[in-house]
């Protein structure tokens, strides 16, 4: 069967999903467009930006039709919730905590109703001095508490859920369901690990919850949480975000993926696809 003109892409999640502080093409997304655009084929993509999971489910409750104009659903949800915060924020339902964090992107983040333009999201980072405040990375006096924290969390959850993680759960679980009519194009990447303890215990717990929503519902899922933490060199000098090392080890994982599920990378372009896209 021969590939469709054009392969249209909906991506939407953190700002890895645009490669967030490397060069322009060396994400993980952008490297997969790369390879197909070599293949001679059109691609598509239109990228919803850095969002938090409450935008994210606002967005396909408003327009429950976006998703049939997509190819691929590829989604990494959960960076901006699960990330080290004020302690005392675990245990309410705020999600939208350190907001301010993000400087000029909190604004974007407030507003992921229509697709951005990456070119200009580039230019456009986060407050660094405000990050590293809140951030609890290795380099800092903070770390010890973190990875005190990371055990408390870890020994309170076997008792009960805090409540903030349960809130962040409510949201992910309407995002999947909002996505189930559509599993047969959807992708879920585990959110990333980061130089922090306490944000790498909320980062394993979305990954978790992730894995088992995605074998409940048949979404595919993009194991990534395991290699990265075992590459600490993947990551940027500030301990939050992936290099260009990192980016390529995911896009290996996603090429392996699509491979085996959607697209035969060593195939002529006219032969590409194994199979339409549009299975549902």
């Amino acid at each position: 069967m021969s590939a469709p003109t054009t392969i249209h892409i909906f991506v939407m999640g953190g700002c890895h999903t645009y490669g967030y502080g490397i060069p322009l093409g060396n994400g993980f997304v952008q490297r997969m467009v790369n390879d197909w655009e070599r293949l001679g084929l059109s691609v598509k993509v239109d990228y919803f930006a850095p969002a938090k999971c409450r935008k994210v489910a606002e967005l396909l409750q408003d327009h429950p039709e976006l998703p049939k104009n997509y190819d691929l659903i590829l989604l990494q949800l959960g960076h901006f919730e699960l990330m080290a915060r004020s302690f005392t924020s675990l245990f309410n339902s705020n999600t939208d905590y350190n907001n301010r964090m993000y400087g000029k992107l909190s604004e974007v983040m407030d507003r992921q109703s229509v697709p951005v333009d990456i070119k200009r999201l580039h230019a456009v980072l986060p407050d660094h001095e405000e990050w590293m405040k809140k951030k609890s990375l290795p380099e800092l006096k903070h770390h010890f508490w973190s990875l005190l924290k990371s055990t408390f969390v870890r020994i309170y959850g076997r008792v009960r859920e805090p409540s903030y993680l349960r809130q962040v759960k409510r949201q992910l679980l309407l995002i999947s369901s909002l996505l189930e009519v559509h599993r047969g194009r959807v992708l879920f990447v585990e959110p990333f690990p980061t130089a922090d303890p306490l944000t790498n215990r909320l980062r394993q717990w979305g990954s978790k919850l992730i894995r088992q929503e995605a074998d409940r519902q048949g979404f595919g899922v993009l194991n990534v949480y395991d290699l990265l933490n075992r590459n600490p060199d993947c990551l940027l000098s500030d301990g939050a975000h992936l290099n260009d090392v990192g980016h390529y080890l995911v896009w290996i994982r996603l090429q392996k993926w699509l491979r085996i599920h959607r697209f035969d990378m060593g195939r002529t372009p006219k032969n590409a696809f194994n199979y339409r896209l549009h299975t549902n």
